[in-house]
């Protein structure tokens, strides 16, 4: 467990539901003390941590396609 998060209210997001129910509860003013995102979505919503269990070389070419500049 790491510490200074006891207590902390945290999000954790995916690409499933979990990021439909992250979406509807910030619109409706929820906050929270920090973000994680599981995988790509670390490229969708600003987090604070990423677990990242996909293939490295396989979420840098979604980030490379993602984020191109203009």
């Amino acid at each position: 467990m790491i510490k200074e998060l006891k207590g902390k209210n945290i999000a954790i997001v995916a690409m499933g539901k979990s990021q439909l129910d992250y979406h509807l509860s910030i619109s409706h003013s929820k906050e929270y003390d920090e973000v994680w995102a599981i995988n790509s979505m670390c490229a969708v919503i600003k987090c604070d941590r990423v677990f990242m269990m996909d293939r490295l070389h396989v979420s840098l070419i979604h980030l490379m396609l993602d984020h191109k500049p203009k």
